[in-house]
Parts: structure tokens; C-alpha cells; sequence
């Protein structure tokens, strides 16, 4: 046998060995992708699962939770304010509010516009009345047409956040003690609980209305709402809280029945 005819069988040898090892290479590394994106999928879910309770603790922790709720959701948002500390203390979170709202830029990133933002607020200090008006001012001026503001006297000493879109719920404490606007958050996706919480905010949203400022109509009905405002005297104290039943109580047993503790 001459040297070229076995030097070409060698090399068709070693071809036909390389394209075998090749697609075993091929086969082996697919099943390697299959089983880290089974096991992807699967540790997603479990994290899913886990997170659908979350409780977090202090007060820029809250907010800045609160903050990627707000940018995050796609479509409508309904939050209160009875905390009677002018929701502006929290620079970061009300800018977020503000650019969801408006649909401008948000710390060089643009998130788009909301359908609808609902903010029920009690006039409870005349911090909170002095906010109030500065909002009117601040979204009429930029001729905002997706904000209904709903105003209230009613004492509560809990915030409620629904982003519809995630279908999240917030549930966040005061500590007037401290002078913190807020200092916890119970923040869940579990649907039951979502609904329990929407309830909530519908019964909150319908009772005790002193005004409703809807920026969608005209410039003279946010003008006329804005007048009324200020002829209403801040409520500094109110013995009885708002009926909602046994939510909060249901909402106090998934907490402490809370696996995830986030600082």
C-alpha cells in the first residue's frame, strides 16, 4: 500500500471519528442547555412561589420598593395617602409617581405613561392639604389627563398599593413614633389576597369622599375642585377608623406566616 493511499485513509479515519464526536458533543451539550433551563424554570417558579409574600422592613427600603412597583407596572395604579406627612418628603419615590404619571424619564430611563393613576388622600394636617394643592398646581400646569384624586378625612394608619397590571398589592405600615412616613411593607402577589386587598381600596375609595378631581375633564373643573379644597379645614383628629372589615387581620396572619424577610 502506498504512502498517499494510507496517509488518505488515516485522514478520512480522523474526519469520520471528528464528525462523530461532534455530534455527540452537539447531543451532549443540548442535554446540558435542557437540563440548566429545566432547572431554570424550575428554581424560577419555586422563587415565584416564594415570593409571593414578601415583607419588607425600614422605611427607604419601603419606598424604594414602592418606587419599582410604580415603574414596573403597565397600565393603572391606585395608591391612598393617610399618613398626614406630605408624600413629596420622599424625593425619589414621588418623582417616580410623577414620571409615570406624565410618561417622562426617570433617572435616564423612560418607562411610558400610565392609563390611570387613583390616589385617595386624606386631609388630615395641612401638610397634607398644602401637598394637595401643590399636585393640582404641579399636574394641571403639565396638563396631565390620566390622575383622578379622590379626597378624604378618614384616619388610617396603613397605606394601601395596587399595581393592576402585576396584579401586586401593597400593604404598608406607619410609625408615627419614629416620624417615618412609612416603615414597613407587606407586598404580595398571591392572587386571593390581591382581590382581599383590592376590596379594600374600593371600600376605601367610596367612603367618606369629600371631593373628586378628575384631570381628564376640563381645566375649569380641576380649578373649581381646587378652590373647594381650600376651603376645607384639615381634620387633625378623628376617634373612628374606616370599616374594612376583617382584611387587615388576614392580611397580619400571611405575615407573620411570611417565609422571606427582606431588609
Amino acid at each position: 500500500m502506498s504512502t498517499e493511499i494510507l496517509t488518505a485513509i488515516i485522514a478520512g479515519t480522523f474526519l469520520i471519528l471528528n464528525t462523530i464526536v461532534s455530534v455527540i458533543i452537539v447531543n451532549v451539550t443540548k442535554r446540558i442547555n435542557k437540563s440548566v433551563n429545566d432547572n431554570s424554570v424550575s428554581l424560577k417558579k419555586k422563587f415565584e412561589e416564594a415570593a409571593k409574600f414578601i415583607f419588607i422592613r425600614g422605611e427607604r427600603a419601603t419606598f424604594d420598593a414602592l418606587a419599582r412597583i410604580t415603574l414596573e407596572e403597565p397600565q393603572r395604579i391606585r395608591v391612598t395617602r393617610f399618613n398626614p406627612r406630605k408624600i413629596e418628603r420622599k424625593e425619589r419615590y414621588f418623582n417616580a409617581v410623577s414620571t409615570r404619571i406624565l410618561g417622562a424619564e426617570f433617572e435616564g430611563e423612560k418607562y411610558g405613561k400610565l392609563e390611570k393613576y387613583n390616589r385617595l388622600t386624606s386631609i388630615n394636617s395641612p401638610e397634607n392639604k398644602e401637598s394637595l394643592i401643590h399636585q393640582i398646581d404641579y399636574y394641571l400646569e403639565k396638563g396631565c389627563d390620566n390622575l383622578v384624586m379622590r379626597v378624604t378625612n378618614d384616619k388610617n394608619d396603613f397605606e394601601v398599593v395596587i399595581s393592576e397590571g402585576k396584579r401586586i398589592a401593597a400593604f404598608c405600615f406607619h410609625d408615627l413614633g419614629k416620624q417615618e412616613v412609612l416603615h414597613s411593607a407587606f407586598i404580595t402577589s398571591d392572587p386571593e389576597l390581591y382581590i382581599k386587598f383590592t376590596e379594600m381600596y374600593e371600600k376605601l375609595w367610596s367612603e367618606d369622599i369629600l371631593m373628586e378631581i378628575d384631570f381628564s375633564l376640563d381645566r375649569e373643573h380641576v380649578l373649581a375642585m381646587r378652590d373647594k379644597l381650600q376651603q376645607i379645614e384639615p381634620v387633625m383628629k378623628r376617634p373612628d377608623l374606616s370599616p374594612i372589615d376583617n382584611i387587615i387581620n388576614e392580611a397580619l396572619l400571611k405575615i407573620e406566616g411570611c417565609k422571606i424577610m427582606q431588609q
